[in-house]
């Protein structure tokens, strides 16, 4: 008698890799603009916020970017980190201020309860980079959603299928997202949204 025997080695490498780096302790480093004192503290306060961001997102989003990007780098072979701003997030307030004998208002802003940037890693099979000699022109990312998480973010759009019937709350919908320095543009099954 044989038995055949199907090790699952890659796969347990390309694992033991993602776990290694996905426990790493990582941090941010923001260089000071001047060796001066003031600009080494206003360095240090926006070291500790960004990694203050960077956790605070993981635990809302309850992903481990660094865990999903290392499996995309190991297995696709390039990264990409998708950012986006939610201004809803975000409170503004005015306030008088006195530093170094000049007196003025500035505007503050306060994050809210919820971190105002959202970082995702993305699958790279579904991006589409126009690269210049300049860097990145232009992305555009296809992928698949549900209607009904279609329908929860735009429920005003008409998400009919090309029969004219109403797609089912669990279909799959073709989503594109074009992005570049200014214009955005999303489509839904080929409808602009």
């Amino acid at each position: 008698d044989v038995e055949n025997v199907v090790v699952g080695t890659p796969h347990h490498e390309v694992n033991l890799a993602c776990d290694i780096l996905a426990a790493g302790k990582y941090n941010i480093v923001v260089p000071p603009r001047a060796e001066t004192k003031k600009d080494k503290e206003r360095a240090d306060k926006v070291e500790r916020w960004l990694l203050g961001l960077w956790y605070r997102n993981q635990k809302e989003t309850r992903r481990n970017v660094i865990a999903d990007l290392a499996w995309h780098g190991a297995v696709r072979g390039w990264l990409v980190l998708k950012v986006l701003y939610d201004q809803k997030r975000v409170e503004r307030k005015s306030e008088e201020y006195e530093e170094d004998g000049k007196k003025g208002t500035r505007e503050v802003v306060a994050v809210g309860r919820r971190c105002p940037l959202i970082i995702t890693a993305r699958n790279p099979y579904h991006i589409f980079p126009e690269i210049t000699p300049e860097g990145v022109r232009s992305v555009v990312e296809i992928y698949k959603r549900t209607a009904r998480d279609v329908k929860a973010s735009w429920p005003r759009l008409d998400l009919t299928t090309p029969e004219g019937t109403q797609y089912e709350p669990d279909q799959e919908v073709e989503w594109v997202e074009y992005w570049d320095e200014k214009y955005r543009c999303y489509l839904c099954e080929g409808k602009p949204v």
